[in-house]
């Protein structure tokens, strides 16, 4: 019976210096807003978005310093203001990709610097008719604020054109903006450079205008809760990781969804008007 019972203590004795000596790593779970299908799938949607997968990567290259992870979905139906206030009081999710941090998140919400679409979505281009690129060449910059513009109702940017002194009328979709070019009523679209030719297969009178190329002060990184600085630390030493290997890069010119900024990449360099 003693000796059981020493025997048992030793073993309890042994496990709780082994314990103190090598203690087990904890694990980083990390919460991201799932996918909005019905019947979503982790494994598949870890591949297909780009943001998740890059993500992925980035928590591989620094598993060697910060340990494990574990990338959890979550159900988080709510979008816009209250989408940031989750992640400003980490309730839901630990970490979102997106652009510019409105001002009443300033200090409860951390960007990580680095373009996630390596400066591509800044960009803005135009779709016009067909046939009447001719007219768009003879126009100077500053003759292109006669020209009638149409922008998306809710474009976080849609303002930025009539602030630089272009005419400007919304549309509340792509497909309103669309009959109204093909109607006369707009002269150009000026639409974000990943989805100017989502869509025009649908639409043979209209194509994408060859001469001008507009920026804005736009840029889509990994956003973090403020005092989440371990996570912080993380992404970015994860994206540096990438970024010198050359991982990062190539994730972006293969992944199927930036393909729209690779046929951007592939057409003759436009005249870059730059709106700060």
């Amino acid at each position: 019976m003693d000796f059981t019972r020493t025997t048992i203590r030793f073993i309890v004795l042994t496990a709780l210096v082994v314990s103190l000596v090598f203690p087990v790593a904890a694990k980083d779970i990390v919460r991201y807003k799932k996918g909005r299908k019905h019947n979503f799938n982790p494994v598949e949607y870890e591949i297909k978005s780009y943001g998740l997968s890059l993500l992925k990567l980035v928590l591989e290259s620094t598993k060697d310093e910060f340990g494990d992870y574990e990338l959890r979905p979550a159900k988080v139906t709510m979008r816009g203001r209250r989408l940031f206030d989750n992640l400003a009081q980490g309730q839901r999710i630990d970490v979102l990709w997106g652009g510019v941090i409105a001002e009443q998140y300033v200090g409860k919400i951390k960007a990580v610097e680095t373009s996630l679409f390596r400066g591509y979505e800044n960009k803005i281009i135009g779709i016009i008719r067909r046939g009447e690129q001719a007219r768009f060449d003879n126009l100077s910059q500053e003759g292109l604020k006669s020209v009638k513009f149409g922008r998306l109702t809710d474009d976080i940017s849609k303002d930025i054109f009539h602030q630089h002194g272009y005419r400007v009328t919304k549309g509340s979709s792509l497909k309103m903006l669309y009959k109204m070019l093909e109607l006369k009523r707009i002269d150009y679209i000026a639409i974000m450079a990943y989805g100017v030719m989502l869509h025009l297969d649908n639409y043979p009178a209209l194509t994408v205008e060859k001469k001008y190329m507009f920026t804005i002060p736009k840029r889509t990184q990994y956003l973090v809760k403020a005092s989440n600085q371990r996570l912080f630390n993380r992404i970015s030493k994860g994206l540096k990781n990438l970024e010198a290997t050359g991982a990062f890069k190539h994730h972006f010119d293969t992944h199927p969804m930036m393909e729209p900024y690779r046929r951007l990449r592939e057409q003759p360099a436009r005249t870059i008007i730059d709106l700060k």
